[in-house]
């Protein structure tokens, strides 16, 4: 496996890297105040690459995300939705976000650590990660999900 270090650019699809940046601190773009810890890394075996988009190639119109994962973006006043992929071996470390996460996995299986368990969810399973709790991932087969990060300020002024 090969450790992403911060702001490094794993290349390009020709070579077998995922084209792809990443950080030990991230802090989401356009002001949303979702934020991970700065523990998080990611971990991708060297050369492995998803071997189709596994989302409708509209979705690549939306803004890519620049964050440790290959996604794409849309973003809205009270939520982000990802529409991500990750290649098999990927592993995520314990981080929190100051959203509150939902996912539906569309392609493949997450394995999700929170609270002291490992919880496996495949294509068509919905998850949750309430704000501020540490998790981490796992996925051991090529996985495609779309994740929605509700912001915690947009809520409150809906109520």
């Amino acid at each position: 496996m090969t450790r992403i270090r911060q702001n490094t650019p794993l290349g390009n699809r020709k070579t077998g890297n995922l084209g792809v940046r990443a950080s030990r601190a991230i802090i989401i773009p356009g002001g949303s105040g979702a934020s991970l810890s700065t523990s998080r890394s990611v971990n991708v075996k060297r050369g492995h690459v998803m071997p189709k988009y596994p989302f409708p190639d509209q979705i690549k119109l939306f803004p890519k995300f620049s964050g440790p994962f290959d996604a794409h973006r849309l973003e809205t006043e009270s939520v982000d939705i990802y529409f991500a992929s990750y290649p098999a071996g990927t592993l995520i470390e314990p981080h929190t976000h100051e959203t509150d996460n939902f996912g539906v996995i569309t392609q493949g299986e997450l394995i999700l650590m929170k609270d002291d368990t490992e919880q496996r969810f495949g294509v068509g399973d919905w998850y949750q990660i309430p704000a501020n709790v540490s998790h981490a991932a796992k996925f051991e087969q090529d996985t495609a999900e779309i994740e929605f990060w509700f912001k915690k300020e947009a809520a409150r002024r809906s109520m």
